[in-house]
């Protein structure tokens, strides 16, 4: 009877060991490219914001934006407090016939929200309609960050 329940174990445990490293392997990676990730999303909403405005804002550190959801998952500060130019740049993922595409917005306090441009496209070719982005669909988005609530760093 102890073998039957041993010869039982076995394969659960080799099973839960294998899921676990493979857990911790997914979580060292994450952790060692977060930092590299996040700067290569702030340098592409630079470059984009310094292709749709004469000058552009200044971006800051990132913002967490609570309960906004996965979509939402990268906003930046950006501006000057109490500037001109301040408010948030959010980099968000927008579906359009050809496929996901990072979209750059920039969501000033004074003059509110506005699509700057696709982000990881070919120099000269940012026109969002060549990659079946509408004018529709950004207005989507352009609706849906104004529902959202002002991050406290960005009042």
């Amino acid at each position: 009877m102890k073998t039957e329940t041993t010869f039982g174990i076995k394969p659960v445990a080799l099973t839960v060991l294998l899921f676990s490293a493979l857990a911790l392997l997914l979580a060292f990676v994450y952790g060692a490219t977060q930092n590299s990730v996040e700067s290569g999303i702030r340098e592409s909403a630079k470059a984009v914001l310094a292709g749709a405005m004469d000058k552009p804002p200044a971006i800051g550190e990132r913002i967490i934006l609570s309960n906004a959801g996965w979509s939402y998952a990268w906003a930046f500060r950006a501006g000057k407090k109490g500037g001109a130019d301040e408010g948030t740049v959010y980099a968000l993922r927008i579906t359009g016939n050809s496929g996901p595409y990072t979209g750059i917005f920039y969501r000033s306090v004074k003059r509110g929200t506005i699509f700057c441009g696709l982000a990881g496209v070919r120099p000269g070719t940012a026109d969002a309609g060549l990659y079946g982005i509408t004018g529709r669909i950004t207005d989507m988005w352009i609706a849906r960050l104004d529902r959202l609530e002002m991050p406290e760093a960005a009042k």
